[in-house]
């Protein structure tokens, strides 16, 4: 692959108390994309010697091997200091995925060879608020984004060259997708010694254009490489968790002489139920905690820490994926 880009970012400070920033870039991206399949048979008939048979197979067909592609991104912001404490801002944001081959471990149906970029557009709501004479900070921001020929990962059933039935993930095109959601975060100094911050992050994905999407459901027809497909409008986009919590806090004890201290940490991550696209269905939620106690000096310059990670020693399923059939080697 070769990429070719150009750019320019500008912050504009129209007033005071206001800036406009204005970015625009331009992407070229060219791409050759191959993937041979080698299958060799032995052929073993009576009385004679042993025959080799030497197939080639492209996985990825000859008029996708050979890609080009190009793309305007940008972004338009407009920032507001209403106070020394207190800035809010709104921005809208154009994005550029490119496409490219779904390289597999056998052959696939050749609908998959090849996937097409994607195109986001993003608005964002937020602000940064400095509290309480500087000792704690809020940032909190909401954000809106739908997604053009969104790059889906899909689980796929196809029948393939000897007849059975094969299950493959690709990575597919669907129509529109659309994600919102919100993130914030407070950090607040408890005392000179003591920091403790929060934060909580929603995350809503959903496929909202999703006709004709290749999936597992039925049984595919008798031909080579047919799969069965499905409309997939309003379900999960992807499988991450909607929620997430981080806390952490540390404390800190100074030496006598100023020079270094003793510093403890605890860092506990919850996240809400993952979701399986195999079993269209939510998996559990988890939690982790982790501790550490360290010694530093003042300037930094040496820092030793003992750690434990993972004190619950929980066990969660974050995600799951659909198989053929295992043959019975037995009969």
């Amino acid at each position: 692959s070769q990429y070719y880009g150009l750019f320019t970012h500008n912050s504009i400070h129209i007033s005071e108390q206001a800036t406009v920033t204005v970015g625009l870039r331009y992407i070229e991206e060219e791409r050759e994309n191959s993937q041979t399949f080698v299958s060799i048979t032995d052929l073993i008939e009576p009385f004679f010697l042993p025959e080799v048979d030497t197939r080639l197979q492209e996985g990825i067909a000859p008029e996708d091997q050979e890609t080009e592609d190009d793309a305007v991104t940008g972004t338009l912001k407009y920032q507001y200091q209403f106070n020394d404490d207190l800035m809010g801002y709104a921005s809208y944001d154009r994005g550029w995925r490119g496409g490219t081959s779904n390289i597999a471990g056998a052959p696939q149906p050749p609908a998959f060879g090849l996937f097409d970029a994607e195109e986001s557009d993003n608005i964002e709501l937020g602000f940064k608020w400095s509290l309480m004479g500087g000792r704690g900070l809020w940032n909190m921001a909401i954000f809106y984004q739908t997604y053009t020929d969104f790059q889906y990962l899909a689980e796929v059933a196809y029948r393939d060259a000897e007849a059975g039935v094969s299950i493959e993930t690709p990575v597919v095109n669907v129509d529109e997708a659309e994600v919102y959601g919100f993130d914030t975060d407070v950090t607040y100094l408890l005392s000179e010694v003591w920091t403790l911050s929060a934060a909580l992050s929603y995350n809503k994905t959903e496929l909202s254009d999703a006709k004709d999407v290749p999936c597992i459901n039925g049984e595919p027809g008798a031909d080579v490489w047919d799969f069965n497909t499905c409309d997939l409008t309003g379900d999960r986009a992807g499988n991450l968790p909607e929620w997430s919590v981080n806390l952490f806090t540390e404390y800190s004890i100074p030496s006598d002489s100023g020079n270094s201290d003793w510093y403890g940490r605890a860092l506990l991550n919850w996240q809400s139920e993952y979701y399986s696209n195999t079993d269209q269905a939510y998996l559990e939620s988890y939690a982790t905690l982790d501790l550490f106690l360290g010694w530093r000096t003042a300037s930094r310059t040496w820092d030793a820490q003992v750690w434990a990670k993972h004190i619950f020693d929980a066990t969660a399923e974050l995600d799951n994926e659909a198989l053929p059939p295992v043959p019975d080697y037995d009969n």
